[in-house]
């Protein structure tokens, strides 16, 4: 995208550029660049006689011969080395021609002609004026007036090549001093003067689009300074009050400067902003002068100049790759630049930039095209912008794949039903997880990594999308259910190989949801896709799951519970024996003695119709959302109050603790858990000792070194730690070494089959032994017949749970039970000996 735009705007600037759309832009830029320069004084070898307006009133116009010989004539009386006179006399204005006559025949005296003077119209020099001794006058006017260009050679309609005004003077002053026109030896077309090199300038350079190039011109280098020279005018001169010092040794021009000649012209110069300031040509004519001498001499720096070199533009080539690299920094910047800040910043530093390097350029004697470059490259950075923010409104800018406005503009277009059969969305299981434990910058590697996968598995015809954080979707040409969970998990596959991230594999992982696209208008693909792989979320399918109606009504389902459990916690009262979340107690049982040793404290919810609502059906809704904390927060508190209450009011069971359950949720917070747990047993004044937390596998493992050292905390104030529905996880015996538990509470799955199952039997023969030898204490859930009993006390658990002692019990229910088992063991025949029959 980068080149395609970059050749665009380069197609569409070199298009203006060349028709001249940017010359004015580019001349009023080298203007402003000329005033900046710092201000000189005046060249101290030149001098102007300038006659006035004043002059003209008083010595008539034209100047008579008998008042222009007399001035010239103090002139070289003074010493003056030459004295260019730009006044056109074809023809004599007596009275005084004779003298005049005589004042041409001096060698120090040049005259002026204009260029055409051989040819139809022009005004051709004194006719006693040798040719070596006239200068061509034709000031060159850009189009918007201003003058900017000197005319040094040009080729009369007679076939001579006619010297400028300005470079005959400047050449025979310098010729005394040993310094000639000679060859340039860089440029055949140029010529050195001194130590000057001059080349013509050509069409097209600079800023020049299209202007008349003919003759030898080169840019006028304008001294920065309110005058090129000392300046008197006519009258002073001739009566004397001009010092000699001013003329001695100096090229002294005389010319005209009143403005009702319409001798005035404009120069870089002349905007001062709130008018315009004219310049005469004859000062005109010292400023090329100037240029010339001081070019020929640079190294004479006492002469104030500050600027000798002559002006130079360089070749088409190196203009246009200048332009053209400017245009590609354009057309890149937006893609390394991320934030709307940085790109308004360099909007502007890029153009300032070009200014201060075309400034920089031109007072080295360079002039390049700034405007226009400047203009080419807000065009393409502009255009390149305006793609990047339409590529950003169309594409995934971390995985560079179509984001979720492309997949529905998809959708939405009917092509992908009529093109594609089926939709799989994938979400990465543990993105917050990596991110939490390393580093968000290594989370979106992770999905970078992921987005390769994809592309490289995906089947000829599918697309892949990035949706959302950590979520992807891809496009499948499949249009049987088969096919369609086929092709998502060839896609899945691959997702549970590695992805390495600073030299560490990492395993993904991915949900996956199948939509078939049975709609023409199939947006609704996307929502059962997603319902799909949110079943497979919540139940931790590790196959792809295909979208079916139930599963699209058991998700509606559940976010209604969801609301509704949101409706009854916000007006849950929060009082002891709650009837909306009433706290349900089932016994734990020692199976050696047969006495209550304590309880599970399980939650109850009753809906707003007075039904009851299992638990298995809320307690996962809850989990999946942070409801799961207030509940457990209400469960805590109320366990603890009522065992507290009851070692209080019952006697002979003062060791009877309580079990509560800490979902993944709880234990995420971390310290907030630790000082909820301090609070409670405070308000409460439980006996920490008589608290047991239970924490299942998964709760634990999201963040392992957290869970330890939030589970040390717990146990520091006092509590117990439980490891519930042990043998149900992937690493349950790691989860069991590096947790800091106390007991073991083997999962009912493993118990409720062991009758009939030799297999259990061996696993939980095991699991006490292992237990013990860890020295943690052995609890068995599920336990419903006399013989799970016999068996769990001849292998030597610890205590028991389940229908065979109490189902959970309300809480009065429960007080009378543990009012009973304090004074009797339970009434289950623990010693029958059904045991031999399963060995």
């Amino acid at each position: 995208m980068l080149a395609a735009v970059f050749i665009a705007a380069a197609v569409l600037y070199l298009a203006a550029w060349e028709s001249g759309l940017f010359q004015r832009w580019e001349l009023r830029t080298y203007d402003g660049m000329l005033r900046l320069r710092p201000q000189l004084r005046p060249d101290p070898e030149l001098l102007i006689v300038g006659i006035t307006e004043a002059d003209t009133r008083e010595l008539g116009w034209p100047i008579p011969d008998g008042t222009l010989a007399p001035a010239v004539t103090r002139l070289l009386q003074a010493g003056a080395a030459v004295v260019g006179i730009d006044l056109y006399r074809d023809t004599a204005y007596p009275p005084g021609v004779g003298e005049m006559n005589a004042i041409w025949g001096d060698e120090r005296v040049v005259a002026v002609a204009e260029a055409s003077s051989q040819g139809d119209v022009g005004v051709a020099p004194p006719p006693l004026v040798p040719r070596e001794r006239v200068g061509m006058s034709d000031l060159i006017t850009d189009p918007d007036g201003i003058v900017r260009r000197a005319l040094l050679y040009q080729r009369l309609p007679n076939g001579e090549l006619g010297e400028s005004f300005g470079l005959l003077l400047a050449r025979r002053y310098l010729q005394p001093q040993g310094i000639g026109v000679t060859s340039n030896p860089d440029d055949p077309q140029g010529f050195r003067l001194g130590s000057g090199l001059f080349s013509p300038l050509r069409n097209g350079a600079g800023g020049y689009r299209d202007i008349d190039a003919g003759g030898f011109q080169i840019l006028l280098n304008y001294r920065p300074g309110d005058a090129v020279a000392q300046q008197v005018n006519l009258r002073s001169l001739l009566s004397g009050s001009v010092d000699e010092a001013q003329i001695r040794g100096r090229i002294v021009l005389v010319g005209m400067d009143a403005r009702s000649i319409k001798d005035n012209n404009l120069t870089p110069y002349s905007d001062s902003g709130d008018s315009l300031r004219p310049v005469s040509a004859v000062e005109i004519q010292a400023y090329v002068v100037s240029q010339l001498i001081s070019a020929a001499r640079p190294g004479e720096t006492d002469r104030g100049v500050g600027h000798p070199n002559p002006l130079h533009t360089w070749n088409g080539t190196s203009e246009l790759g200048w332009m053209l690299a400017w245009m590609l920094l354009g057309a890149a910047l937006p893609w390394w630049l991320k934030t709307p800040w940085w790109n308004i910043g360099a909007l502007i530093v890029g153009p300032t930039l070009l200014f201060g390097v075309g400034t920089a350029l031109l007072h080295f004697g360079i002039w390049t095209p700034t405007a226009s470059t400047v203009g080419g490259f807000l065009l393409s950075y502009l255009l390149q912008g305006a793609m990047r923010l339409t590529w950003l409104y169309w594409f995934d800018p971390l995985t560079r794949l179509p984001n979720r406005r492309a997949l529905l503009a998809r959708l939405n277009s009917g092509s992908a039903a009529q093109n594609h059969g089926a939709l799989a969305v994938l979400q990465i299981g543990r993105l917050d997880a990596f991110r939490g434990v390393f580093s968000s910058d290594l989370a979106s590697a992770l999905e970078r990594g992921v987005a390769m996968i994809l592309r490289t598995r995906q089947a000829p015809g599918s697309r892949v999308f990035r949706i959302g954080e950590g979520d992807f979707a891809v496009l499948l040409d499949e249009r049987e259910e088969a096919s369609a969970l086929a092709a998502a998990r060839t896609l899945q596959l691959g997702l549970e190989q590695p992805v390495t991230l600073n030299d560490q594999a990492v395993y993904p992982g991915v949900f996956v949801g199948v939509s078939l696209l049975r709609d023409p208008h199939a947006t609704r693909g996307l929502d059962e896709a997603y319902s799909a792989m949110h079943e497979a979320r919540v139940f931790d399918r590790p196959e792809p799951k295909l979208y079916s109606e139930s599963a699209r009504k058991a998700r509606q389902d559940s976010l209604r519970l969801e609301q509704s459990l949101r409706d009854a916690i916000a007006n849950h009262s929060g009082t002891p024996n709650s009837t909306t979340f009433p706290v349900y107690y089932q016994p734990l049982i020692a199976v050696q003695s047969g006495r209550i040793a304590g309880f599970e404290a399980l939650l109850r919810w009753t809906g707003s119709d007075g039904q009851p609502i299992s638990p298995g059906v809320f307690i996962p809704v809850a989990e999946s959302s942070e409801l799961i904390i207030d509940l457990g927060d209400w469960v805590m508190h109320e366990a603890c109050r009522q065992m507290a209450q009851w070692h209080r009011e019952i006697s002979g069971c003062p060791d009877v603790f309580v079990a509560v359950n800490l979902a993944a949720r709880q234990l995420a917070q971390g310290d907030i858990l630790v000082d909820k747990v301090a609070r409670v047993l405070e308000s409460t004044g439980l006996t920490p000792a008589t608290l047991k937390l239970e924490v299942t596998e998964s709760a634990g493992l999201e963040d392992m070194a957290k869970a330890r050292a939030t589970l040390e905390k717990l146990r520091g104030l006092g509590a117990k730690l439980s490891a519930d529905d042990f043998g149900t996880g992937y690493s349950s015996l790691s989860y069991l070494t590096q947790l800091p538990f106390d007991t073991l509470k083997i999962d009912q799955s493993f118990v409720r089959p062991m009758d009939s199952s030799r297999v259990n039997r061996e696993v939980i023969r095991a699991a006490i032994k292992l237990a013990h030898q860890l020295g943690l204490e052995v609890v068995a859930e599920g336990i419903e017949i006399d013989v799970h009993a016999a068996m769990l006390r001849e292998w030597g658990a610890d205590l028991g749970q389940g229908f065979l002692f109490a189902k959970p019990l309300p809480a009065a229910e429960a007080e009378a039970f543990l009012r009973r088992l304090c004074e009797e063991p339970v009434a289950a025949d623990l010693e029958r000996d059904r045991i031999s029959s399963h060995p």
